[in-house]
């Protein structure tokens, strides 16, 4: 796996089908306490999180330029209850990784920190019928070599 830390990497990679999950910021919020002061006072952290993508799709200007991505991904709400309930979300989020719910507030850094994708490869594994019929030949061969011997 690699973290990918690009929308067009992440996309290139759901494409061929990898396994591409997103780490999730869900931002912070800095009070400060002195408007003409450094920030202080009571920071509040929202946590982070890691989901499965299920799609990334470019939303584009009228010149085709990106202006943000509409990020789908899958996850359990309510981890570690014991019960398995994924659930599809969908968010927008800007080229820099911004989500676009927290652009004109007081939360900070919420949005895509990077993306860790899975390429994995599968060799061609023949069928059963196909061992069966090669042992079959063999014990064939080995008879006929045997029985020419003797």
């Amino acid at each position: 796996g690699t973290n990918a830390g690009s929308f067009a990497g992440a996309i290139s990679a759901l494409n061929r089908t990898s396994d591409v999950e997103v780490y999730l910021d869900w931002g912070r919020t800095f009070v400060q306490t002195n408007i003409t002061g450094p920030v202080s006072g009571t920071n509040v952290l929202y946590g982070a999180h890691m989901a499965f993508v299920v799609s990334i799709t470019p939303n584009t200007n009228a010149a085709g330029q990106i202006v943000s991505y509409t990020l789908r991904y899958m996850d359990d709400p309510r981890q570690q209850d014991g019960s398995a309930s994924n659930q599809v979300h969908a968010m927008t989020i800007l080229p820099d990784g911004r989500d676009v719910r927290y652009t004109n507030s007081n939360v900070q850094l919420a949005g895509v920190v990077g993306f860790f994708i899975e390429d994995v490869t599968t060799a061609a594994v023949p069928e059963p019928s196909l061992f069966g019929l090669f042992a079959l030949g063999t014990g064939l061969a080995a008879w006929l070599r045997r029985r020419r011997n003797t």
